[in-house]
């Protein structure tokens, strides 16, 4: 037995935590949104999402929700493949009708702990092999089929981004933001050495950064690098996410130690001393989280040398 629902052609109340999408698949669906129920998951559970659909055109073919989630090597560890509801392919979708669907995508009980990205998309059945609908840029197809979801962080966090028991050369445990702390720092040289003296003769200035999550953070942020001359002008710098991405701040859990390893260029620097200041700001507006004390909310580091 079918029931016939009432159609929609308006987007109902957004819940809380909706993101809205608007991608285009091939002219004939958008996603409006989704939801997500959580962003950190465990083997063995599940990702579970809400969906927005909309119809853009008066006959739609008879396509395949997919999602699945890749880990950091492209590695599929769980998926599904349905139409909303269970039943309703949007061959049945008239022209500028909204469907709202809601499932739950397994994560594998042997997935190995990191962080993941969910894959959505839409695919039809041609001569019995799936055919992704492409996603369209200002009414021309694109190379992509899919609305990367995420990052998630499934069980623990990459192996090789954090630390139990963190040495480093020089300690500041300085805190930023009530949320993180800055253990401290080494400085290296090219060949990974040690730099004592802090007299550089090098192209690169290597830093790696011990930051501990005091909570669990639910908001990216981004690690600058600014290298300030003696007339406090900004003549390098490097503005990119704690572990060059791979680990988003968003998914740090309390009392994790994360190694950020920093490559500065020094080629273009003339002789002289050099002061640098590292310091975290939310991607989202750029405000930088307050240092205790420190007006510019920065921390400086110990001052170089730069000779010939």
């Amino acid at each position: 037995t079918v029931a016939n629902d009432v159609r929609s052609f308006d987007l109902p109340p957004l819940q809380e935590g909706y993101i809205p999408v608007e991608a285009n698949f091939a002219n004939q669906i958008k996603l409006l949104g989704y939801t997500l129920s959580s962003r950190r998951i465990e083997p063995g559970e599940g990702v579970t999402l809400g969906l927005a659909w909309q119809s853009l055109a008066p006959v739609l073919p008879n396509a395949v929700t997919f999602a699945v989630l890749l880990d950091a090597n492209q590695q599929p560890y769980g998926s599904v493949d349905r139409y909303p509801d269970g039943f309703y392919s949007p061959i049945l979708w008239a022209e500028g009708e909204v469907v709202r669907d809601s499932f739950t995508v397994p994560v594998q009980p042997d997935a190995p702990p990191g962080v993941y990205t969910l894959h959505l998309g839409q695919y039809q059945l041609i001569n019995g092999q799936p055919v992704s609908l492409p996603l369209f840029h200002k009414e021309h197809p694109t190379a992509d089929t899919a609305v990367v979801i995420g990052p998630f962080k499934v069980g623990g966090p990459p192996p090789d981004i954090t630390t139990q028991n963190p040495i480093p050369q020089i300690t500041l445990n300085q805190p930023i933001g009530n949320q993180i702390t800055l253990l401290g720092y080494d400085l290296t040289d090219q060949d990974g050495q040690p730099i004592i003296n802090y007299q550089l003769s090098i192209t690169n200035y290597q830093l790696t950064l011990y930051w501990q999550a005091n909570a669990d953070i639910h908001t990216d942020y981004t690690v600058f690098l600014h290298l300030r001359n003696a007339a406090n002008e900004t003549v390098a710098q490097k503005d990119a996410p704690p572990a060059a991405g791979r680990y988003p701040t968003s998914l740090w859990s309390e009392g994790e130690i994360i190694v950020d390893e920093i490559t500065l260029s020094l080629e273009q620097l003339p002789p002289g001393e050099y002061t640098p200041v590292v310091g975290l700001y939310e991607l989202a507006g750029g405000a930088r989280l307050p240092v205790p004390g420190v007006p510019a909310n920065e921390v400086a580091l110990q001052p170089l040398s730069l000779k010939e």
